[in-house]
């Protein structure tokens, strides 16, 4: 019997693929096996991945933790691990215009970094993590300051 099969999974050792079949009572109750095969198959190749890999500089940044949110008089900027390059940050408001811009801490080993926002309006602002001239990370934050 010819089987046609796409294999979806990757295949870390190609050569080594057996097809293992085998013929069962089909009582319930019934542990008997009748009849068992096990052949060994041609080297097969799975799909093709696709993608691409995380961007280092990306990675170490994406899973900073920005707290309160929403914040009122100031917000928190933390990581688990400590940074390997230089980042700045701008906070910028719906119209595009940066409201309040600094550098980023890169040890966290001592806490979080704060950010004082109690003179700044009210709203939606997005805060952007940038190395150079390129914003990397994007993280929305709402202010509500309280007067």
């Amino acid at each position: 019997m010819n089987i046609s099969y796409v294999l979806d999974v990757p295949i870390t050792n190609p050569d080594s693929l057996y097809l293992i079949g085998f013929v069962q009572d089909q009582l319930l109750n019934s542990k008997r096996l009748l009849q068992s095969a096990i052949v060994k198959t041609e080297s097969k190749n799975g799909i093709t991945v696709v993608g691409l890999p995380d961007d280092p500089i990306s990675g170490e940044i994406r899973e900073l933790t920005v707290y309160p949110n929403p914040a009122s008089q100031h917000f928190n900027i933390s990581s688990e691990a400590n940074l390997s390059r230089q980042y700045t940050w701008q906070l910028i408001d719906q119209r595009g215009v940066t409201v309040l811009s600094g550098d980023l801490y890169q040890d966290f080993s001592h806490g979080a970094q704060k950010v004082e926002v109690g003179e700044i309006a009210n709203g939606i602002y997005f805060l952007a993590i940038q190395t150079g001239e390129k914003s990397i990370v994007h993280k929305k934050i709402a202010i509500m300051n309280k007067n």
